[in-house]
């Protein structure tokens, strides 16, 4: 909010409607301290489709004022006073929450979804009912109203009749506001120093009537507001379709303060790892995660053959065959994110004719989950025998057969599984021009191992 949220009690047993939206009853900041229910996961509820109040939502203000309809949960400003107020029983350290809704017409009439907390910290998302084009977005930092200068306003195509997805990405370092998945505002930490929200958040939101001096509002609330309201031409709904709420402290159970700092190194965490943000996180608080862990060895024979037609090699040469003893390749992987890696070896390689070795190795990377793969191996090596090319031209030799019979034993959970499978490729051998400079014949080099290593990869 722009103007000061100054509040005058107008009658004894009322509330200011203002008041009702940003108030706590426990201020660490004045020594009281409690602990903080923390959601630790994700959190979606879908009003349309349930048309029942949420259960990990408790209504703070105006319960008569709040209904259930095939569209969400409608919150109603009729008269002075009407402040409809739901809160989340969590809180959120560092997180994230995406609102689809209708802000409520008519001017004087403000909607609210904020993020607040017990030291009065706050992250908002307002709308006025007579600016149905506009989204205002705010911060103020431990209570402090007379701080207005980190008000925006962002161009919104009529947020009273259409129903919009509207952001909040709170972290250590940055808030984003945005609409419809168009990021429309950020403020840096860097930038805002102390000022900056960074403590334990509870979601609240409903409307109240801004622009009612007898709801308690100062005049300046009601200007900024543009009450006065017109009663008469209500009700007034703000309607919430549905809610996505995201902790960032992903596991946490409780939040406590631990002095009256006001500080985010004051904050106490239970459980879980600390802030956690990554893309695609997503749990529900009804969901159970399952971490299975696989294991699978693969025993590989690899055999290579050159034969010519006749039984002869071109050039007049005796065939060359190959034979690698038994490469084992052994996988592990986790799911859920975890890191999987293979490694593959091969020893005792043998060529008939200028045997080569070489090595390759490779690394493969996806969301989530590390894999890497090597391997050593000694290859089969051909090379032209008898009356061979001249350097510079192609030499042709016969085709090299491959042989690969890999026995696989899974072992996932508690079950555990084998498979054999052999392939037979038969592939032209033909050995590249060599130039004068070379100073020997040409050699080509194969690398049969790396099929078993594929065939692994495979299984995930």
């Amino acid at each position: 909010m722009f103007a000061k949220r100054l509040f005058l009690v107008a009658a004894a047993g009322f509330m200011p409607a203002a008041l009702a939206q940003t108030s706590s009853s426990c201020n660490p900041l004045k020594g009281c301290f409690q602990d903080n229910p923390a959601l630790g996961t994700t959190y979606t509820y879908d009003f349309a489709a349930e048309r029942a109040a949420s259960p990990e939502f408790q209504v703070l203000n105006s319960g008569n004022r709040i209904s259930y309809e095939a569209d969400g949960v409608h919150m109603r400003v009729q008269g002075s006073y009407d402040s409809p107020l739901l809160a989340s029983k969590f809180y959120i350290f560092w997180g994230r929450i995406d609102v689809r809704m209708k802000a409520a017409p008519g001017a004087g009439v403000v909607s609210s979804f904020i993020l607040q907390s017990d030291d009065l910290d706050e992250i908002d998302l307002e709308w006025l009912g007579g600016s149905p084009n506009n989204l205002q977005t705010n911060i103020f930092s431990k209570g402090n109203q007379d701080v207005h200068i980190y008000g925006g306003n962002h161009g919104v195509g009529d947020a009273v009749n259409a129903f919009h997805t509207y952001t909040i990405d709170w972290n250590p370092t940055q808030i984003v506001w945005s609409i419809d998945g168009a990021a429309v505002r950020t403020l840096a930490r860097a930038d805002l120093g102390d000022v900056y929200p960074q403590t334990p958040m509870q979601v609240r939101f409903g409307p109240w009537p801004g622009g009612d001096p007898a709801s308690g509002n100062a005049q300046g609330t009601v200007d900024w507001a543009g009450g006065p309201i017109n009663f008469a031409a209500g009700p007034y709904d703000m309607v919430v379709s549905s809610m996505t709420i995201t902790d960032y402290s992903t596991g946490a159970t409780r939040y406590r303060y631990k002095d009256t700092s006001g500080s985010s190194d004051s904050i106490e965490i239970t459980g879980g790892n600390g802030y956690q943000q990554s893309a695609g996180q997503s749990s529900t608080t009804t969901s159970t995660s399952t971490s299975v862990s696989t294991s699978v060895t693969v025993s590989t024979s690899v055999t290579t053959s050159t034969s010519a037609a006749g039984g002869s090699a071109t050039g007049g040469g005796a065939g060359a065959s190959t034979a690698l003893s038994t490469s084992t390749v052994s996988a592990a992987t986790t799911s859920g994110g975890a890191a999987s890696s293979a490694a593959a070896t091969s020893s005792g390689a043998a060529a008939t004719s200028g045997a080569a070795a070489t090595s390759e190795a490779g690394e493969s990377t996806s969301a989530g989950a590390a894999s890497s793969t090597s391997g050593t191996a000694a290859p089969a090596t051909t090379s032209a025998a008898g009356g061979g090319g001249a350097a510079g031209e192609e030499t042709t030799e016969a085709p090299v057969s491959t042989t690969l019979r890999s026995t696989f034993v899974v072992v996932s959970g508690n079950s555990t599984s084998t498979a054999e499978t052999t392939i037979q490729t038969t592939v032209p051998n033909v050995t590249p021009p060599v130039g004068p400079s070379s100073g020997s014949s040409a050699v080509r080099v194969a690398s049969p191992l790396l099929l078993a290593v594929a065939a692994v990869f495979a299984l995930f």
